[in-house]
């Protein structure tokens, strides 16, 4: 797939009688942009935590979607091998690319989700991307003059909402053959809970079964999980280590 191929022709069905119109922004969205746009809340935030992980996953699926690398091996054993260098034309996508390439070893997905997720902006880098394509306008400002504070807001709602009919018409409506883009980022958003931000708790509740089925042998929801159980073992670890050198002092 190359850089300008239309990265959401599988499974764009509608889940509701009166599909939006469509965007011209959205048959050029790509899996990172799409996990930005679910994650936004109204006010501009995002509203689950750890998106720099969904985000790093959705850059991975983003790389194998396109022929760039491929998850191989068993399931505990599970390596990124790359397949092909060529660039992307997406300059986040071909940095994360040349990681893969430069890498002195195979190294399992969830290493690249918390590399990939934690390249120096990427976050902003994605939110510029959904910018210069009209999607969002971004505020910067500080609170109090110290504290950096960003802000996305919608300018085109579109996207967003053609990107929701679509994981609701497999999650809601049980579409059939939804495409693996699909079922990719269905994945993705199931790995931090995006499903429930986007649709809500108790219109997910009766679905989540359905989910783990369709999802359970996606590599990449289950590296994003992984990355992100790895961050808090990590962070309860050092948060450990100050407590009880703080209490031997």
């Amino acid at each position: 797939m190359g850089a300008h191929d239309d990265p959401a022709q599988d499974g764009a069905n509608s889940a509701g009688p009166m599909p939006p119109t469509a965007s011209p922004a959205t048959d050029r969205l790509d899996l990172p942009e799409e996990v930005f746009l679910l994650s936004l809340r109204d006010d501009g935030r995002f509203g689950v935590a750890s998106v720099q992980y969904a985000l790093g996953g959705a850059i991975l699926a983003e790389l194998a979607l396109r022929g760039r690398v491929a998850v191989a091996g068993s399931k505990r054993k599970r390596r990124v091998t790359l397949l092909n260098a060529a660039p992307t034309g997406v300059p986040l996508h071909d940095e994360c690319l040349g990681r893969v390439r430069d890498s002195r070893r195979p190294r399992p997905p969830s290493h690249w989700v918390a590399s990939f997720g934690t390249t120096k902006k990427a976050t902003s880098r994605v939110g510029e991307r959904l910018r210069e394509r009209g999607v969002l306008s971004i505020e910067r400002r500080r609170i109090l003059l110290v504290f950096p504070c960003t802000r996305y807001r919608q300018l085109d709602a579109g996207p967003r909402r053609e990107v929701l009919l679509r994981l609701g018409a497999v999650v809601l409506d049980k579409q059939s053959d939804p495409g693996r883009r699909t079922l990719t980022l269905l994945a993705l958003a199931n790995s931090v809970r995006l499903l429930r931000f986007a649709f809500g708790r108790k219109a997910m509740s009766p679905h989540r079964a359905d989910v783990k089925r369709l999802v359970k042998d996606d590599p990449f929801g289950k590296a994003v999980r992984e990355a992100v159980a790895a961050a808090h073992a990590a962070a309860s670890a050092s948060a450990s280590v100050t407590v009880t050198t703080t209490t031997s002092s």
